[in-house]
């Protein structure tokens, strides 16, 4: 539970349920911040307001698929008709085409209700973060779990070894001890 504004009601709370920071949370902090509106306040859904906030929510993912599926249809419609009429390929439709479509899509960020955040039993996490396991528990392929140390440098190429042909560099022992064998 955290304190903040209730955005269903607006009131000041001391027990809430987080709201998580979208990106359209984002957008909105940003464009009151350039005109001087913004209050900073943390988002929070109140517990007498839960219900109206899932209704509210349930109500948005709905428009936003119905929209979605509205667009791809025009897009379809406006693309593919007048290949199918036999007119030819139409520039005008492709360019109004997604724009049509995007402005269909807009639509639904005016009725957005943001998610609320959700901390499964045993982790927190803060808004917009996926929690990570631990480094021992990470899933690993079976090459990765190859052991990484072999008695001559080699190199791996799509599955197969492939031997280095690493020269010693030559130091000056070296070449005075060939001077010697020469003698």
């Amino acid at each position: 539970m955290a304190s903040g504004k209730c955005i269903i009601c607006g009131k000041d709370v001391n027990d809430g349920t987080l709201v998580q920071d979208t990106a359209v949370i984002r957008a909105i902090r940003k464009l009151k911040g350039r005109f001087g509106m913004a209050q900073n306040n943390t988002l929070v859904v109140c517990q007498s307001d839960l219900a109206s906030h899932a209704e509210k929510r349930k109500r948005f993912e709905r428009q936003w698929v119905t929209n979605l599926v509205l667009a791809a249809g025009l897009c379809a419609i406006l693309i593919l008709l007048p290949l199918v009429t036999g007119t030819g390929f139409n520039l005008g439709s492709l360019i109004l085409a997604p724009i049509l479509a995007g402005l269909i899509l807009l639509l639904p960020v005016f009725s957005y209700m943001p998610p609320l955040v959700q901390i499964n039993a045993g982790m927190t996490a803060a808004p917009n973060e996926m929690p990570m396991p631990p480094a021992n528990e990470m899933p690993m392929s079976p090459q990765m779990q190859a052991p990484m140390i072999a008695s001559k440098p080699q190199m791996q190429i799509a599955g197969r070894k492939m031997p280095t042909h690493a020269k010693k560099p030559h130091s000056a022992q070296s070449k005075k001890s060939k001077a010697k064998k020469k003698r």
